[in-house]
């Protein structure tokens, strides 16, 4: 918990916190742990990164294994060439990690990105639930537009990270 009472997520990496306050990481992929259970969409929540802390909100929750996460989905957490960049970054944390492995995928957004969507849209990407299907992630024309942009990110910085 953070100073405010608020659940943090913990990430990792010198570029991370940029990276979720410039909309480019949206998701993030954790293995099945009790600390990952009980978020709900939309709910605020603080990515506590390396040298700073970001207010996060929780756009889409997801458990299933991780060779059944759609592609556009793994792009959203940097995972530009799919499962197997997936497995093997989990099995620097998880030796025992293998890509049949359930995983629980929170989609992710940075609060000011959050509140800069109209009303509108903020609708749209929180319509999302707890037991929400690939079909219904990936069509919602919110995360349509905002996938495109990280993945244009992704793609041009995957020989730098």
């Amino acid at each position: 918990m953070s100073k405010l009472g608020i659940r943090e997520i913990n990430f990792y990496g010198k570029q991370v916190g940029g990276q979720i306050a410039g909309g480019q990481k949206l998701a993030t992929i954790r293995v099945v742990a009790d600390k990952y259970k009980g978020f709900q969409v939309g709910q605020e929540v603080i990515a506590s990164c390396e040298d700073e802390e970001i207010a996060i909100i929780i756009w889409g929750i997801l458990e299933l294994p991780l060779n059944m996460l759609h592609r556009s989905l793994l792009i959203l957490d940097g995972y530009i060439n799919g499962v197997l960049q997936a497995e093997k970054d989990l099995q620097g944390y998880y030796s025992e990690f293998t890509e049949d492995k359930t995983v629980i995928f929170l989609g992710i957004i940075a609060k000011i990105i959050f509140e800069s969507l109209s009303a509108e849209q903020q609708t749209v990407l929180l319509a999302q639930k707890e037991d929400l299907t690939l079909e219904e992630i990936v069509a919602n024309p919110i995360l349509q537009q905002l996938f495109l942009e990280s993945e244009k990110y992704w793609q041009e910085n995957q020989d730098k990270l």
